[in-house]
């Protein structure tokens, strides 16, 4: 039986090869000058195998090396590489298997054909000799000239192939190095432009807020309307350049966390506090209730605010006045490893169509009321970057017209100390939703 890469099971029946086999006919125009190593420890094996290649292929012109040992064999190739490996699997000093080994390059690959040869074949081993990069592997019992000639062929053409890929594999990794490189070179101009245009944006708007406030009284409602909006300018633009700036953090992999124990009903109040005003000016109810008895948990702070804010924003955005927007936090009876916050208002909501695609980069759902998109797109995409960052998630669900309700999920360690019997466990059914 042959072993080998280019044979189905590496078990092709050998009457049927050498039938269709004549002399000559198989070897290709690579061999026609060949230099071909012999290593093995029998001199009438060694003498046979030169025999065999000369006869199943006159047409080639041969050159031999020999060695009787692994040792040896190891030593002369280092000096000159032959074109092609005959290697027997039993040596004395060492096994073919070991040479496959100290031959093998750092990327595992064989610097030359191997045709491995054995008196005591078997399967295993040729898969094996197979898989530390011989080409091909012949039992010594049924060796003929052709059958040698056509392993030694197939060996060099799949080694040749093989080269081949490896070669433009390398060439690959070297091209996406330098994209990568180029791409972070961009990527780190991109950042610092952001940052630059942070400053006469918040220039803008500090001088603004101080007109107001030292000419309180002397402007004109126009005056005071004009200063208000370039104020609510300079905020949505600060915004979009922050979500900018976390976007290409994102993307290079570089979005810092920093977290630290936090109580999570301190995080939820500054955030509603900061919003009241400008719920009570649309005439929204804001309202929040956080389970008792909950632990401390690890978190960034500044980050997790970000997400409360840019959910709490929209909501305000997009609920008419007289509704209502509710943020409760518990665990849930069926997830108690982690807190739930639930913020749910009674606005447009989203279509259903749009729900998956909401968190995507850029996506921005049409609005019922075609009114102007003032932001990219890329809020709720950060909001579940740094959610997932916190071993977290987010997902939404909404009845178009009626409302929304965004779930926050964040990991909640459970201590031996906690005493389940005085946490509030909530229940979905306690929300009027939306």
């Amino acid at each position: 039986m042959v072993y080998g890469k280019n044979s189905p099971h590496f078990s092709p029946q050998w009457g049927q090869v050498e039938s269709n086999l004549t002399a000559g006919k198989f070897m290709s125009d690579k061999l026609r000058n060949l230099r071909v190593m012999i290593v093995d420890d029998n001199e009438g094996d060694r003498i046979l195998y030169k025999e065999l290649l000369t006869e199943g292929d006159p047409g080639t012109g041969f050159t031999f090396d020999e060695a009787g040992t692994g040792s040896a064999a190891l030593e002369k190739m280092r000096a000159e590489k032959p074109e092609c490996l005959l290697l027997d699997y039993r040596l004395p000093d060492m096994h073919g298997l070991d040479i496959l080994k100290e031959l093998a390059e750092q990327d595992g690959s064989l610097p030359v054909p191997v045709v491995m040869l054995t008196g005591f074949g078997d399967e295993a081993t040729a898969v094996k000799a197979l898989h530390l990069g011989a080409q091909e592997y012949l039992p010594k019992q049924d060796l003929t000239g052709p059958i040698l000639c056509k392993a030694m062929d197939d060996a060099i053409k799949t080694h040749s192939k093989n080269r081949e890929l490896e070669d433009s594999r390398r060439q690959l990794e070297m091209q996406n190095r330098e994209l990568a490189g180029k791409y972070a070179k961009v990527e780190e101009f991109y950042q610092r432009v952001l940052e630059k245009l942070k400053r006469p944006v918040t220039s803008s708007r500090n001088i603004s807020c101080k007109i107001l406030d030292e000419l309180e009284g002397t402007l004109s409602d126009e005056q005071v309307a004009s200063l208000e909006s370039i104020k609510q300018s300079c905020d949505e633009l600060t915004a979009n350049i922050n979500n900018l700036i976390d976007t290409t953090g994102i993307q290079m992999g570089e979005l810092l966390i920093s977290p630290r124990p936090e109580i999570i009903s301190e995080v939820i109040s500054g955030v509603v506090n900061k919003f009241k005003p400008q719920a009570t000016f649309k005439q929204i109810e804001l309202l929040s209730h956080v389970s008792g008895g909950l632990p401390e948990i690890s978190m960034d702070r500044y980050r997790i605010e970000q997400v409360l804010t840019n959910l709490l924003d929209n909501a305000i955005k997009f609920t008419g006045p007289g509704g209502k927007i509710e943020i409760n936090v518990s665990r849930l009876p069926e997830s108690r490893d982690s807190l739930t916050i639930l913020i749910s208002d009674t606005g447009k909501g989203v279509q259903t169509e749009h729900l998956e695609k909401i968190f995507e980069h850029s996506f921005q759902a049409p609005t019922a009321g075609g009114e102007n998109q003032t932001g990219l797109g890329l809020g709720l995409h950060i909001c579940r970057e740094i959610l997932l960052s916190h071993k977290g998630n987010i997902f939404a669900t909404s009845i178009p017209g009626e409302g929304c309700c965004f779930t926050i999920t964040l990991p909640l360690p459970m201590s031996e100390t906690t005493d389940m019997s005085k946490v509030d466990v909530w229940s979905a059914g306690t929300i009027e939703y939306p």
